[in-house]
């Protein structure tokens, strides 16, 4: 009976343990907000909303955490070259964090060496995209 309890003791803090490492990993990487693109697509986000915004890159449907953006802030996030679509067509998504109503960046084709300039307004149709150097 003892050895019993002895391993359900183990075995839960084993698995609480493991719980708590995939935790932090549950929350997401932190924003990427560098200058350094690395072949990847660089993102100038113009964050005019109130609130902090999760940016998702999207491919076929399936949304990729790329970064967070500050409200009434203008920060540049870049989608990783691993992310990048070879036809240079890039989908992305702004979630409010504890909102509902995300904002949506159109397929957008992005030339090679070029950058994204997105605004979200406080409205999602006062948001406009534009690509350049």
């Amino acid at each position: 009976m003892r050895a019993m309890r002895t391993t359900i003791g183990v075995v839960l803090m084993l698995g609480a343990a493991g719980c708590a490492s995939n935790a932090s990993k549950a929350a997401g990487p932190a924003p990427v907000e560098n200058e350094d693109t690395s072949g990847g697509i660089p993102v100038v986000v113009d964050n005019q909303n109130l609130q902090d915004m999760n940016i998702y890159f999207v491919r076929n449907g399936s949304r990729s955490l790329i970064g967070r953006a500050s409200p009434m802030t203008t920060s540049t996030i870049t989608i990783p070259a691993a992310l990048a679509p070879a036809d240079l067509r890039v989908a992305l998504v702004a979630v409010p964090i504890g909102g509902n109503r995300p904002f949506v960046l159109p397929s957008t084709v992005v030339p090679s060496g070029q950058r994204i300039y997105w605004t979200i307004g406080t409205d999602p149709s006062m948001s406009t995209v534009s690509t350049g150097e």
